[in-house]
């Protein structure tokens, strides 16, 4: 790898947002540190791949652990992990599943974050922090859009992105001092070969294209990342293409 390049942390490298992502800053000059539980990047001398299973405290320990004197200068965390009663209707949702999914998506990044933290502090690093929320974690669903069709958005989604919203201000307030910018990201509904009538319900309630590309969120990651953010902290940043208005 270039040691004279950013490292950048990215979890959940392997996802829809994150593979647009982890492309993207390798071909823009960024040493990627991708984190999922499987890798299908082809090797490149910027990409370290770590298979981790960020639901296992012991593997997120180990990680840190492994990579201590590494000095990562940014953070990217858009993994999403769930398990198989994930989209489960409201009305019968069962407590073990609930408590599974909430877990595996919460308790399991605020204690990423923790580890990633203590770590920055150890190597002295003045670290940009970007966190994954979405427009679900804004407000209610737009119910209407899934009305009868085969799909919805569970309340866990909901409960979850709602969250990363205040762990954003939180973090932000309760690193005052150390030059940290600790920031998130909410998009709108993004590509996944949807229902036609979803789409088209989705595009009316957008002021242009709808359903977003992937790569539609780059430019707002390089800018959190770049100097020019330098004065923006602990802020939710929606990119939506109007939906949430």
């Amino acid at each position: 790898m270039n040691s004279n390049i950013t490292n950048t942390l990215l979890v959940g490298s392997n996802g829809r947002i994150g593979k647009a992502i982890c492309e993207h800053l390798i071909n823009n000059n960024h040493n990627v540190f991708g984190i999922d539980i499987k890798n299908t990047k082809k090797k490149h001398e910027n990409y370290i791949f770590s298979n981790v299973n960020i639901t296992k405290s012991a593997q997120i320990d180990k990680f840190f652990d492994t990579n201590k004197k590494i000095n990562f200068l940014n953070l990217i965390y858009c993994a999403y992990p769930f398990n198989k009663s994930w989209g489960t209707k409201f009305e019968k949702l069962n407590f073990k599943n609930l408590s599974e999914n909430i877990t595996s998506q919460l308790t399991s990044q605020i204690y990423f974050l923790k580890n990633f933290f203590n770590h920055s502090i150890k190597n002295k690093a003045r670290v940009k922090v970007i966190l994954f929320s979405s427009i679900q974690g804004l407000g209610s669903p737009k119910f209407e859009h899934y009305k009868s069709l085969n799909m919805g958005t569970p309340i866990e989604y909901s409960a979850t992105k709602a969250s990363v919203i205040n762990i954003t201000k939180y973090l932000a307030k309760y690193y005052k001092g150390y030059g940290y910018n600790i920031n998130c990201i909410s998009p709108g509904g993004i590509k996944d070969n949807q229902n036609k009538i979803f789409i088209k319900r989705y595009k009316k309630s957008s002021l242009n294209n709808g359903l977003l590309d992937p790569k539609d969120i780059l430019s707002t990651v390089d800018f959190l990342i770049s100097n020019k953010s330098k004065f923006i902290n602990g802020q939710n940043i929606i990119v939506d293409d109007g939906w949430s208005i």
